[in-house]
């Protein structure tokens, strides 16, 4: 094969579950920018649901092949990681044995399909790393920390062995090290590629209202009364907003497509019993586990949706925090006052979600120590700036005082910055100019693209020399 960069190689991407969650989306510009490069690309994956998925996954821009949909993902709503790497290994297995070899195959999430991919000495392995799963794993018993740890260690010996391992952040890549020690006393360090955003769904906005915007799940990792405070704290007396009609501004609180996001489990799709609320912001579709009893949890989904429940199982314990917790910030907003000033959308379609960045005055980005944060780049590519905490991915992909403001997680410090904004409108939409420029430069999924095909090319000669 030529050593140029026009290489063209044989490629295989291995994901566990091609939903529509964030880490498929990555992987899905990963093979749409791969086979705009000239490569041929091949997805594998456990499930494949053509009825919820992105488009570009049935568009036949690359053929998609299922392998392991049989085997279980859960044994009686438990060993889910176990099952999980059990169909990862099937499909790994799949790959090396019914297909001729590949020149490079990209792995992420699941790490221990990496030493089956390597039996065959001709192929080379990127592992894509979006964040230490063990991190994100619980560890709250004493039977769940035995049953982690096992796996915990094969995560890291695994991952390991890839020819080239990938993060979507410089935090993360230093999660990383200070994670997976060993590693790192190696010399096995991970390179940084972010994930990107098209910047050719969002089109430049010609007027805008005096509305903040958070575009969250509701998790109480998302610190969203962080933004309800900050809020709060604006219309107050010490807020320090000389804009007339400061009465008017008002603060949009927008949740992910589902809810719940895939209640308890790392991806998007429902298991168990299932409930539909057809009412309910267009029709949404809570997941329940066969065997509890959800009449309990009923009434928040009463108060939430306005409408009446037929259930037939019992509710994750995701949903039911995710659902208290959207009633704590419910709260928080009458406590502060401004209940009346703020909207809720517990489900945001991609439509929506878009209408919603056209209209606003800025993006309110509320996590601490967010991986990397995708959101912030949606914001950017709609021409508005982000007010952000100063920790994590945001750091990274913000420019402080250029495209947006990066802040101490306090309601003082963010209330500050949003008086910036509505303060000075004009600045406010030259910021949202720059933060434009900035993702189709740095975070469009042609620039992640490129990126890309170099790692992918340079391993691969790697091999050849």
């Amino acid at each position: 094969m030529a050593k140029g960069t026009s290489s063209k190689l044989n490629i295989a991407i291995i994901h566990p579950d091609l939903g529509i969650g964030g880490a498929e989306r990555l992987i899905v510009d990963a093979a749409v920018e791969l086979a705009s490069q000239g490569h041929k690309v091949h997805v594998f994956t456990a499930h494949h649901d053509k009825s919820r998925c992105f488009e570009e996954t049935v568009a036949g821009t690359f053929p998609v092949t299922v392998y392991g949909s049989f085997l279980p993902r859960h044994v009686f709503y438990r060993l889910h990681a176990l099952c999980a790497y059990l169909r990862c290994l099937f499909v790994a297995l799949c790959v090396l044995f019914m297909w001729h070899s590949f020149d490079v195959v990209l792995a992420d999430q699941v790490s221990v399909v990496i030493p089956i991919l390597k039996l065959k000495r001709s192929i080379k392995v990127v592992f894509y790393c979006h964040f230490p799963d063990l991190l994100l794993a619980q560890h709250s018993t004493f039977i769940r920390r035995m049953y982690r740890k096992p796996i915990d260690y094969v995560e890291e010996i695994t991952t390991g062995m890839a020819d080239l391992i990938l993060v979507n952040s410089n935090f993360t890549a230093s999660t990383f090290a200070n994670t997976f020690k060993s590693l790192d006393a190696k010399g096995i360090r991970p390179a940084v590629l972010y994930p990107a955003v098209n910047v050719d769904q969002f089109k430049e906005p010609n007027s805008f209202k005096l509305n903040y915007l958070s575009i969250n799940r509701f998790e109480r990792k998302k610190n969203i009364q962080l933004a309800i405070s900050a809020f709060a704290m604006l219309h107050s007396p010490e807020g320090n907003v000389q804009h007339k009609d400061i009465t008017n501004a008002s603060l949009t609180i927008a949740g992910e497509p589902d809810f719940v996001y895939g209640c308890v489990f790392s991806d998007d799709r429902c298991y168990g019993d299932v409930m539909c609320i057809t009412n309910c912001n267009g029709g949404l579709c809570y997941c329940a586990e066969s065997g509890q009893s959800c009449r309990v949890y009923a009434n928040y989904l009463v108060r939430l949706c306005d409408t009446s429940i037929s259930v037939t199982g019992g509710f994750d314990k995701r949903l039911k925090e995710n659902v208290e917790y959207l009633e704590e910030l419910k709260d928080l907003a009458e406590k502060k006052g401004v209940s009346s000033k703020i909207r809720f959308v517990t489900s945001c379609p991609t439509d929506e979600r878009n209408a919603l960045l056209s209209e606003c005055l800025c993006v309110l980005y509320t996590p601490k120590d967010e991986h990397f944060g995708i959101v912030p780049l949606e914001a950017m590519a709609a021409y508005k700036p982000v007010i952000a905490c100063n920790s994590g991915g945001p750091v990274e992909s913000i420019k402080n005082g250029v495209t947006g403001f990066l802040c101490d997680p306090t309601p003082q410090v963010f209330s500050s910055a949003m008086a910036k904004l509505i303060n000075d409108p004009q600045g406010a939409e030259k910021m949202g100019r720059e933060a434009r420029r900035h993702v189709v430069q740095s975070f469009s999924t042609k620039s992640f693209g490129q990126h890309l095909n170099r790692y992918l090319v340079d391993i691969h000669r790697g091999k050849e020399d």
